[in-house]
């Protein structure tokens, strides 16, 4: 799998932040929260075909880089038609993607603000990256030593996800899955009959609530209202 992206190397005071995105903007991918909530229990993020195979790479990119800042540009994006999203002036989020540096998320407006035109870079990911459903322990994050857990956090218009090597892998056969398409019979992770998956950052005697990020392929994206 490969992934044609623009690298930037930015640097804050002692530190070089390595930030990569997709060489191509997504005009069809979008990301909401539901709710009016500072910590909302659900995202809802929205794809055509061809941001559902970017995010998968992207996904399996942030896997194997742990020193590197993954970054989806998703505010420009107007939401597809059919959501409730769409008319109501509703702006969406960038998504990034990244493990656990000594990186504070209000430190990332700084680093955006310097992104310039990037260096193009098209990175190689081996097979076998994200494991396939069936190759996955589903029960592992519950072990109390597991240890490795996705954290989801939003400020400003980003929303973060967090972890390890482990913690993407270990979801990474929902981003698989959502890239490769429906298999025949099955529905969405949320038992609607459209293509979805759901990850979440839910683990054992966490002191907060948990955040469900639901990401949906929309094979026919019509544009509702452009968004502010």
């Amino acid at each position: 799998m490969r992934l044609r992206a623009l690298v930037d190397e930015v640097r804050l005071g002692p530190l070089n932040h390595r930030v990569l995105r997709p060489y191509r903007t997504l005009p069809r991918a979008a990301l909401f929260p539901a709710g009016a909530d500072r910590r909302p229990h659900c995202l809802l993020m929205y794809t055509d075909r061809t941001a559902a195979a970017v995010l998968h790479a992207a996904w399996a990119l942030a896997t194997i880089s742990p020193h590197s800042l993954v970054y989806l540009p998703m505010r420009a994006a107007p939401p597809p038609a059919h959501t409730p999203f769409a008319g109501t002036g509703a702006a969406s989020f960038d998504l990034l993607l990244h493990h656990r540096l000594q990186f504070p998320l209000s430190r990332w407006k700084q680093v955006r603000a310097r992104l310039r035109g990037g260096t193009p870079h098209t990175a190689v990911i081996p097979p076998g990256v994200l494991p396939a459903y069936e190759d996955v322990d589903h029960d592992a994050r519950g072990y109390v030593e597991q240890r490795d857990h996705l954290r989801i956090e939003l400020s400003g218009r980003t929303v973060f996800v967090v972890g390890g090597t482990v913690a993407f892998r270990g979801w990474g056969h929902c981003l698989r899955r959502l890239a490769e398409g429906p298999r025949p019979g099955t529905g969405g992770s949320c038992g609607a009959p459209h293509h979805c998956v759901s990850v979440d950052d839910w683990r054992p005697r966490q002191d907060r609530d948990w955040t469900d990020l639901h990401i949906e392929v929309v094979a026919d994206w019509r544009h509702g209202a452009v968004t502010g």
